[in-house]
């Protein structure tokens, strides 16, 4: 079965995480005639070059673009078309009915739960997608009735960990002093400096907790366009504990000296589909308080393997924090059932055995 992947580049970000460890999965079960066409020269997941997939840049900027990607799905003449992002989709819808042999199609970039934040010409792409589409996935279930995907051709994947990576034998001591970390305990939130994400919240929370005790060190792991507003709310006394560490490549390492995960979320702006930042902490084992809202509310079950905080609430973060700080058994209670729950529903192996069971269902 040949597959094609359209996408909008493979920078850095959750989604496209999503799509590298799912072409790992399907290489591992025998799934390699795989092609993927990019829309963007935007590829910082190098790993994806050590699989079997052949990898195409065919730039929208060009004047020649719709021309140039109808004859390359024609040479390559897939099974499948599976789009993962919106313009990948409103792409496709564009010349679908050009493309010889007309493969089925799965769309698949219900990645969020924004749909009513959206502007209109991008409910638009929604809604033809939703008429074209042989199916539609999407991370979470939250996902699919933001986006009100039609029941009867919708199915709700989660997204597909692979645990290899939590094999990796790291020196905490090594990496604390690698990024100039000198405390016991180490905080976290890790996403993009920009607007739907909630440094805000996050950094005074930080604040209120360095008042009181300076044994924990709070990080920010993420580049983006908000940077320099966010490190203007970081004065002098804090500079030393609350650490700006911009975008970094091998996040896991920072995972693994991490004893609490945070994500806030502006929810105004933005609700999560199955954020690979909570997933990834819990598969490393790492408790997790996230803004209440969309996906979050699939995998974090509060009170269990971590806390879930209503938006914009700097206190409740900083009461929430402090308990699990204090309270050295609730963190290992914590760990214990994220990585159980992790393994039983995020598994790379689950994951890619139900895109495969979808494949071969339209085959």
């Amino acid at each position: 079965m040949r597959i094609l992947f359209l996408i909008d580049g493979l920078h850095r970000g959750g989604k496209e995480r999503r799509v590298v460890q799912l072409i790992k999965g399907l290489n591992e079960k025998g799934y390699n005639d795989l092609y993927m066409i990019s829309s963007l020269d935007s590829i910082t997941y190098e790993e994806i070059y050590d699989y079997h997939i052949n990898i195409s840049i065919i730039s929208r900027k060009e004047k020649k673009f719709f021309p140039r990607l109808i004859k390359k799905i024609n040479e390559i003449s897939p099974d499948i078309i599976q789009t993962w992002s919106l313009i990948s989709s409103f792409h496709y819808n564009c010349i679908r009915f050009l493309c010889k042999n007309r493969p089925k199609y799965i769309c698949s970039y219900i990645s969020d739960c924004n749909y009513s934040h959206i502007p209109i010409k991008k409910k638009l792409t929604v809604l033809s997608s939703h008429l074209l589409a042989d199916a539609i996935t999407g991370n979470s279930m939250a996902g699919l009735k933001s986006y009100k995907a039609p029941n009867k051709k919708s199915l709700c994947l989660y997204n597909g960990f692979d645990f290899e990576r939590t094999l990796v034998k790291y020196d905490l001591k090594e990496i604390k002093d690698k990024y100039h970390i000198s405390t016991n305990k180490v905080v976290s939130m890790f996403a993009r400096m920009q607007y739907h994400k909630d440094y805000h919240t996050f950094i005074l929370a930080a604040k209120m907790i360095l008042e009181k005790n300076d044994d924990v060190t709070f990080l920010c792991v993420g580049g983006g366009p908000m940077y320099d507003s966010i490190n203007a709310m970081v004065e002098n006394p804090f500079k030393d504990k609350i650490l700006l560490l911009g975008q970094i490549d091998n996040v896991d390492e920072l995972i693994s000296i991490t004893d609490i995960s945070v994500l806030c979320t502006n929810s105004n702006k933005h609700k999560e589909g199955i954020s690979n930042s909570i997933l990834e902490s819990l598969a490393f084992g790492k408790p997790v308080i996230a803004t209440r809202g969309g996906g979050t509310d699939e995998i974090i079950r509060d009170g269990i393997n971590g806390f879930l905080i209503e938006p914009n609430n700097s206190i409740v973060l900083r009461d929430k924090l402090s308990v699990l700080l204090q309270n050295t058994q609730l963190q290992l209670d914590f760990k214990k059932n994220a990585i159980e729950f992790a393994r039983n529903n995020f598994s790379l192996e689950k994951s890619s055995t139900q895109y495969i069971d979808l494949y071969e269902s339209l085959s």
